[in-house]
């Protein structure tokens, strides 16, 4: 990324910079330095995958399908278009067990109301979780 930045380009493209397989401590290392080319005016063109790793960086998304373009959206945006079309079903291992207790459980779903927006939880279905 350092290379990428010599002599104030006023564009740089990375393919997958925060990839999955880095460390979370990596992962947020990349972005501060992502957003900070962003805020230096600079053109940061991001090709990845992961969609939710660069939201926060990118004020456009661009979908490539079979090398076409098939949307431009700001991410917000996108999220208004489609955000009434998914369900997100989850079954956690380990719940019948026992061997998740009552507080990582909480965790889990306080996680995910944190980080979708807009999560209503319609359906829950529990077995008796021990509190620790």
């Amino acid at each position: 990324m350092a290379i990428a930045a010599i002599g104030n380009p006023p564009v740089v493209i990375f393919d997958d910079p925060i990839s999955s397989e880095l460390d979370p401590e990596s992962r947020a290392q990349v972005s501060t330095v992502l957003e900070s080319l962003v805020h230096a005016n600079r053109v940061v063109i991001l090709i990845t995958h992961d969609l939710a790793s660069v939201e926060k960086i990118c004020s456009k998304l661009i979908f490539l399908v079979n090398g076409q373009m098939h949307c431009c959206h700001d991410p917000e945006a996108l999220r208004q278009e489609i955000s009434h079309e998914f369900t997100l079903a989850v079954r956690l291992k380990g719940i019948e067990s026992g061997s998740i207790d009552f507080n990582t459980y909480n965790e889990f779903k306080r996680r995910i109301a944190e980080d979708v927006e807009s999560v209503t939880l319609q359906e829950e279905h529990s077995v008796n979780l021990s509190e620790s």
